[in-house]
């Protein structure tokens, strides 16, 4: 799923042999992902319920969930507007409150697909996606309008041969070429 994150363009996700979900992973994340996770790693002295005062202070309904180690993670809603001022915060009390690393990481494509794992579990893949669902360009800009089965191929058998033209014609120029 690195791979996916970092060398896809666009991403596509199947299930049932239909294409789900599709579009580039940052829209994808937004909509199947969970926010973002922060992530603290303090000293092993640091007290547990400052640091969530001084979270809460931010965002009041995080919940910090204490690791091994003095590590503590949060999961954070994505339309959550106090992020920044919270990690100035947080950088700002470092010391104060003995930590040693402050992160901050979006959902993975790990998240999103295990999570598209259990809509698809739950629905049935022709209602995943709303008529009106919009796949995204890597630079956020819509693409086009997707059908319920997010397939953007044609389905006229007609243009199939073409499709396959295009594909032998790309692949034989990309054989000869040395």
């Amino acid at each position: 799923m690195e791979e996916a994150d970092v060398l896809g363009d666009r991403v596509a996700i199947m299930a049932s042999g239909r294409v789900v979900c599709a579009g580039s992973t940052l829209f994808l994340k937004n909509k199947f992902g969970d926010g973002y996770t922060l992530n603290l790693v303090a000293s092993e002295q640091s007290d547990a319920q400052q640091l969530g005062e001084a979270c809460r202070e931010h965002v009041p309904a995080i919940a910090l969930r204490r690791g091994h180690a003095g590590e503590y993670t949060a999961s954070l809603p994505s339309d959550t507007g106090r992020l920044a001022a919270l990690l100035e915060a947080l950088s700002r009390r470092k010391q104060e409150l003995q930590l040693r690393h402050i992160g901050l990481s979006l959902t993975s494509m790990e998240k999103v697909f295990l999570r598209v794992g259990e809509i698809v579990a739950q629905e049935p893949v022709e209602e995943l996606w709303p008529e009106s669902a919009v796949a995204m360009h890597p630079d956020g800009s819509p693409a086009e309008a997707l059908d319920g089965s997010v397939s953007t191929l044609s389905t006229d058998p007609e243009s199939h041969s073409s499709q396959r033209h295009l594909f032998s014609s790309q692949t034989c120029e990309s054989s000869h070429q040395v």
